[in-house]
């Protein structure tokens, strides 16, 4: 999975986003709840900056601090968070700011051009992955492969549309 800036065509229309600085000039919308859970950390606009070589200016509220050695600082607009992904991608949607969005939940938007992804070649690698574990015996109910195959239909289908190929030492056949 991968994190990814993205906001409306309509906000990009009135506030380019050109570079990593352009960010400023918009609100920054992430997850509310990453802040508090170590394991959530990897959402927050404070990872992603750190990652490319930019810390927010002056911290953000209910931070540990920033980096100070890292430049440009970035101060945007203003800050939003939501709990929910779902929140997360409607605020992108209608334009209230540019979100640090969870790649395989936005694929479609990105696809229909509902949302842009302003800049690509800044994804974020989760440090999570995600496993699909079936145990022996139950792999040959007909229920239980009918999920599988499904499910990892749903994967592919994903990995297609966000232009990503699975990694061939981590992917094996449950036939």
């Amino acid at each position: 999975e991968q994190l990814t800036p993205v906001a409306s065509p309509w906000l990009l229309k009135s506030h380019p986003i050109h570079s990593i600085e352009d960010l400023s000039n918009c609100a920054l919308i992430e997850a509310g709840d990453a802040h508090r859970t170590r394991h959530l950390e990897w959402l927050t606009w404070q990872r992603w900056l750190d990652t490319f070589g930019t810390a927010p200016a002056g911290g953000k509220p209910g931070k540990r601090g920033t980096r100070s050695h890292l430049q440009p600082n970035l101060t945007p607009q203003r800050w939003m968070y939501f709990n929910y992904a779902n929140q997360i991608v409607q605020a992108a949607l209608t334009g209230q700011g540019v979100a640090l969005a969870r790649l395989p939940l936005v694929a479609e938007s990105l696809a229909s051009g509902d949302l842009i992804e302003p800049l690509p070649h800044t994804r974020l690698d989760s440090p999570l992955v995600y496993w699909l574990m079936v145990a022996p015996r139950s792999v040959q109910r007909p229920e239980v492969k009918a999920f599988c195959d499904w499910l990892l239909l749903q994967a592919a289908l994903t990995r297609e549309a966000i232009g990503d190929v699975p990694d061939p030492d981590t992917v094996d056949n449950i036939d």
